[in-house]
């Protein structure tokens, strides 16, 4: 579903949201620099070289993974055709964004799909980024636990304020009722 992209992509008036509190979780955080990086991929022109995954069906960051404070938000469709019953979404608290981790579960509140998205720290990643201060998307795996696939991508991310305004975030940027 187009809704899955980057955690959500929804209207946020779709949803009822719900503050659960905080948990410690495991989130995928690394070094970009330190890791084992893909070998069945050429390097790019600059030499960077991109996450491998292992696991079942290669699903999984090949990175580390850390014990990350985050906020839990439950999202529960407004519409009750709607094919998902609610999300889960782990919001790490020191980066402060959704797309770190979700659960998706359908109709019958069965889990259906986990999202995740590995972040490299920024000083340790490609050197335009160096300063930053921001958790880097690194890499991606959605995987659907009822069909039992997985999707995945991985990133060349970079911070580029040239290209990223502070205008461009603000309120009348948010998605609209297109």
């Amino acid at each position: 579903m187009i809704e899955d992209f980057e955690g959500y992509n929804g209207r946020v008036s779709d949803m009822k949201w719900t503050y659960k509190g905080t948990r410690n979780v495991l989130l995928p955080m690394w070094n970009h620099n330190e890791l084992k990086l893909a070998s069945d991929m050429p390097a790019e022109a600059d030499g960077y070289k991109y996450v491998d995954f292992a696991g079942q069906g290669k699903c999984f960051h090949e990175g580390t993974w850390q014990l990350r404070k985050v906020y839990v938000l439950e999202a529960a469709p407004v519409n009750t055709n709607h094919p998902v019953s609610k999300r889960v979404f782990y919001m790490d608290v020191q980066l402060g964004n959704l797309n770190g981790a979700n659960e998706i579960y359908d109709r019958k509140g069965e889990l259906w799909k986990v999202f995740m998205v590995g972040k490299s720290h920024a000083d340790s990643h490609l050197p335009v980024n160096k300063g930053a201060g921001i958790g880097i998307d690194d890499a991606f795996s959605m995987v659907d636990l009822q069909s039992k696939h997985c999707t995945t991508g991985q990133f060349k991310g970079q911070v580029d304020p040239k290209k990223n305004p502070p205008g461009l975030f603000q309120v009348q940027n948010l998605r609209g009722g297109d």
